[in-house]
């Protein structure tokens, strides 16, 4: 069945629900979720401090937008709030910190969020790097 033509959706209404890598910690709210392409569209909210050391890699389209909070990717540079990317498919993004948390809305293009994993050499020095420019809770 097609989707209609406008939906509208109270986030807030809908479950909250334990959010998986790279949120894990955090909670997501799966805003839609489209039967015929598979493309996602969700808000995630990770916690303060958090570090995810591995890199991820998918085959789907990804773009974001940060409402709220902080977050290094890796070697692609830091986000905050309302800093937008939009990513192809295959690019390996990470490590993950942040350092007050963030509030992120998520959508994907060519199906979920199924992603692998890899290694990132001298992800260490990545985040202690990022923590030192600022510092935790700065208010």
């Amino acid at each position: 069945m097609p989707r209609p033509q406008i939906e509208t959706i109270r986030a807030q209404e809908i479950e909250e629900r334990p959010a998986g890598a790279p949120f894990a910690g955090g909670c997501e709210r799966r805003l839609s979720t489209d039967a015929e392409t598979g493309d996602w569209t969700w808000l995630a909210a990770g916690v303060p401090n958090r570090v995810t050391p591995l890199a991820e890699i998918h085959l789907m389209v990804e773009e974001a937008f940060l409402i709220r909070g902080d977050v290094l990717v890796g070697t692609r540079g830091e986000m905050g709030p309302g800093i937008y990317f939009w990513r192809p498919g295959i690019i390996e993004h990470g490590p993950l910190a942040s350092r007050n948390g963030t509030l992120v809305f998520f959508r994907t293009k060519l199906g979920g969020l199924d992603l692998e994993t890899v290694e990132t050499p001298g992800w260490q020095e990545l985040v202690r790097e990022y923590r030192a420019r600022q510092p935790y809770y700065r208010g």
